[in-house]
């Protein structure tokens, strides 16, 4: 548990300096999606739950990869509409 704060910390102490040199911090990369903004709960709210958005798989708000749209879940699994 204490890796997974200092890599956190690390990432996100990272993610800033990046920021404040006017590196890009989010694309993606051979397909693979990044976003390594600081995450807001707006963001978070928009990649796992969101109604307008159909994909299954959407960017991670933080990180490298991809995430589950869980309302998008739902309705592949019809119990939801």
């Amino acid at each position: 548990m204490i890796k997974l704060i200092i890599l956190l910390t690390g990432m996100l102490a990272a993610s800033k300096l990046m920021e404040d040199s006017g590196a890009k911090l989010d694309g993606s990369v051979m397909g693979v999606p990044y976003d390594l903004r600081v995450p807001t709960v707006e963001r978070i709210k928009e990649r796992n739950w969101n109604p307008d958005d159909p994909r299954l798989f959407t960017p991670m708000a933080y990180g490298v990869g991809w995430t589950i749209n869980f309302l998008a879940l739902l309705r592949t699994l019809r119990l939801c509409r």
